[in-house]
């Protein structure tokens, strides 16, 4: 048996008789609201800068700049490479990344 309330399960009642009951936080009490993609974002040009600045860099030098978790760091760095806007070079501990210079 199923609650439903405001489209949300509130609870089940399974068939041996436990009891599982839903709790759900509103939006403004969740700890974020904006997808991940949003706020890591906001850190391209930091990056970017960063690695103009400083040339080559570990992934723990950029996380260290931008103060944003590992999972955060790792997605924004694959989309600047996607982008072509940054260079991988070297792997595991001796992975860097360089800026690409654009050719004009």
């Amino acid at each position: 048996m199923r609650e439903v309330l405001d489209k949300r399960v509130q609870s089940i009642t399974f068939k041996n008789g436990i009891t599982h009951t839903f709790a759900y936080k509103s939006l403004l009490q969740s700890k974020s609201t904006a997808p991940t993609r949003m706020q890591y974002k906001n850190y391209e040009g930091a990056v970017l800068d960063y690695l103009k600045e400083n040339g080559p860099a570990s992934r723990a030098d950029l996380q260290k700049a931008t103060i944003i978790s590992r999972d955060e760091i790792y997605s924004l760095l694959a989309e600047l490479l996607e982008h072509g806007l940054i260079v991988k070079t070297g792997q595991s501990a001796l992975t860097r990344y360089h800026y690409k210079e654009k050719i004009t």
